[in-house]
């Protein structure tokens, strides 16, 4: 287990905190396709080379491609068709969604299920890839890979740091305000989940706007942070319907939104949820 520890310096605790767990490693072809992505002057060839080495990577890629969450016009049926038309960011977004889901243990601790929490990280995915679309279409994936990760520590914590499992079930019984997760964490523990993701997110080398979404995804004033990923944070996995009212008073907040039916987009996305949940089970 993790030593419970409060500390005013947060991120020397979280670094602490982990320093006691050893983070899966990602799969070697997803690890060498990240690291040529990083790379501009590396051809969407070479990248194509590397992931056709990983007949199960291959085929993930081409099923989100061809998934409405993607919003492609017409369907693509071979893996240089998906790099060349999703591009770079697209791509890692994907790659690393897929990785994380992998990677990330299935929680020992019965308070957690891991289903349910997966599909919930869907849920933000689609949201905030769906709002991002009509206020920032550039950043789309970011905001989709964002909101799909920024929970991503909890099933590492429930398992791994005396009481948490405790002030989840609260959470989850609603003794805790809806969105108020990270605060208890704090008051609890001297940090929250959203540092401990992008802690874990440095350590598998995320790139900097993925660290930020997922850092900063409960700041809702912080300019680092991604308006679709703020958006979504704390969405609740037990309670759908709470989860997008508050979607929904949050946006009538957000200026970028003031001239959207976000009603629609939400409704829309979360039609989708079933499929990209099932891509990621």
């Amino acid at each position: 287990m993790f030593l419970r520890r409060r500390s005013k310096d947060r991120l020397a605790a979280v670094e602490e905190l982990l320093e006691g767990y050893e983070l899966p490693s990602f799969p070697q072809v997803i690890t060498d396709a990240m690291g040529r992505l990083s790379d501009p002057d590396v051809s969407m060839s070479e990248l194509v080379r590397v992931l056709e080495l990983d007949p199960g990577i291959s085929v993930k890629l081409l099923q989100m491609a061809n998934s409405a969450a993607m919003g492609l016009r017409n369907p693509v049926d071979n893996l240089a068709q998906v790099v060349t038309i999703l591009g770079r960011n697209q791509v890692e977004s994907i790659l690393i969604s897929t990785a994380v889901r992998a990677s990330v243990p299935k929680p020992r601790s019965p308070i957690l299920d891991a289903a349910r929490f997966w599909r919930a990280a869907a849920s933000r995915a689609v949201v905030a890839s769906g709002i991002s679309a009509v206020i920032d279409h550039k950043r789309r994936s970011e905001a989709f890979t964002g909101a799909f990760l920024q929970d991503m520590a909890i099933p590492v914590l429930v398992d791994n740091v005396d009481g948490y499992d405790v002030l989840l079930k609260r959470w989850y019984d609603g003794d805790v305000d809806v969105a108020g997760l990270a605060e208890a964490e704090n008051e609890e523990f001297g940090w929250d989940h959203a540092l401990v993701g992008s802690r874990m997110g440095a350590k598998w080398q995320f790139p900097d706007s993925l660290l930020n979404a997922v850092a900063h995804h409960h700041d809702h004033d912080d300019p680092d942070g991604m308006v679709g990923v703020q958006i979504v944070s704390g969405w609740h996995e037990i309670d759908e319907e709470a989860s997008r009212n508050m979607v929904l008073e949050r946006a009538t907040l957000a200026p970028e939104l003031q001239e959207v039916d976000v009603e629609m987009v939400v409704d829309e996305a979360l039609d989708r949820v079933g499929e990209v949940s099932a891509l990621f089970s």
